[in-house]
């Protein structure tokens, strides 16, 4: 706390009060605030919001700047989008913000199908078929993977029995109905 001295002028005679001392008290802003986030999932398509300082008694939290009601820091189910992170503490003083984004949900590739189905012949042991809804930005993958081989939407592959799965990033599709060369 700060003392300052405050004393009064009269305009019209010129007279002063005596000065008075008055305290004055500032208080502090909270920290700006440390945020950890977790991401949407392949599976979960929302994400959370977890303030780690500042903490403690009298603390409260938004994510919009106008909404105090949360006394954890932590926020769930949180939609893809910016949000602008504040505490505020039991004086009423707003820390200043914390920028943060939660990412929109990666994307599951569809499940593979397959078509174009050529059998071994004399000459040539392996067989082919197709992706028909191949996407050149995903990784397929067979099972088994032993002597199959890729080539963009076209896969040959020994006699046996096969899925097909697509890969985009962490998310995986479902595998495939079972094609058999």
């Amino acid at each position: 706390s700060t003392t300052y001295y405050v004393e009064a002028v009269t305009v019209s005679g010129g007279a002063t009060t005596p000065r008075k001392a008055v305290a004055i008290t500032v208080n502090p802003l909270p920290t700006t605030p440390t945020v950890s986030l977790t991401q949407p999932t392949c599976t979960v398509a929302t994400g959370t919001i977890s303030i780690t300082n500042p903490t403690g008694s009298g603390m409260t939290y938004s994510i919009n700047g106008s909404t105090y009601t949360n006394t954890t820091g932590v926020f769930t189910s949180v939609a893809s989008g910016t949000y602008n992170v504040t505490a505020k503490n039991a004086n009423g003083c707003i820390s200043a913000v914390t920028g943060v984004t939660i990412n929109a949900q990666p994307l599951t590739p569809a499940k593979p199908t397959l078509g174009s189905l050529a059998q071994p012949t004399c000459s040539i042991a392996t067989g082919t078929f197709s992706i028909t809804n191949y996407n050149a930005a995903y990784t397929y993958t067979a099972s088994p993977a032993t002597g199959v081989s890729f080539s963009g939407a076209s896969v040959t592959a020994p006699a046996g029995t096969y899925t097909i799965t697509a890969i985009s990033g962490a998310c995986s599709s479902v595998a495939s109905d079972n094609v058999t060369i």
